[in-house]
């Protein structure tokens, strides 16, 4: 894919990103400062640290959502769940940083412990308890089933994430984390596990770079 290319697909995604913000607060009763809150969100994902964990991967889980809602129970909560999982460097973060921005703007009903333990259901690797978190969790560890060479080029773009660690000190947590996510089922929603066995061989081939890197 040409430089072009990629760039049209950029501005195609980000016009979809807005038009999706903008119907989700319509729905959940935001009705004035969705400008407001959506600048908020952007200027979080495109800080001068984030290389992955751009607005771009929110609106890919976006994208990804679209095609399972039907498998959905609340999809409202899921959609603001999404567009926050990332906000900071912690779920936990996040999800608080969520109530702070959302709390306060709404008219309608929506349960924000509810889209909190959403959030909190993209820790990895954890045992959500409900529909939606299965699937809020299984969006965001898509990536794992990509292709090889897109699954290696995104362990590239997190570890520009991490100038503070070494090589070492940065393979042997990632060894660690991809060890945690072989230990148990990856992908917990029905929709999702025919894609199983490509993450976990993506993830045994990495680790099998990893310590060949790490001389282990």
């Amino acid at each position: 894919m040409n430089k072009n290319s990629r760039h049209s697909k950029l501005e195609q995604l980000e016009k979809f990103g807005w038009h999706e913000f903008w119907d989700l607060c319509q729905e959940i009763g935001i009705l004035n400062q969705q400008a407001d809150i959506y600048e908020i969100i952007t200027k979080k994902y495109a800080a001068e640290d984030r290389c992955y964990h751009t607005i771009k991967h929110v609106l890919n889980c976006l994208h990804l959502l679209e095609k399972v809602k039907d498998q959905v129970e609340d999809v409202p909560a899921v959609k603001l769940a999404l567009w926050f999982h990332d906000i900071e460097k912690t779920e936990a973060a996040s999800a608080r940083t969520m109530r702070d921005v959302i709390k306060g703007r709404l008219l309608v009903s929506i349960e924000i412990e509810e889209v909190a333990k959403l959030i909190m259901d993209t820790v990895h690797p954890s045992n959500p308890q409900t529909n939606d978190g299965k699937i809020i969790s299984d969006i965001d560890l898509f990536g794992l089933a990509a292709t090889y060479g897109q699954f290696h080029a995104t362990g590239q773009l997190v570890r520009q994430e991490f100038p503070q660690l070494t090589d070492k000190e940065f393979y042997r947590g990632r060894l660690d984390f991809f060890s945690k996510i072989l230990a148990e089922q990856i992908f917990k929603h029905d929709c999702f596990k025919q894609f199983e066995t490509k993450a976990r061989a993506n993830l045994e081939k990495e680790s099998a770079a990893i310590r060949e890197l790490l001389g282990s």
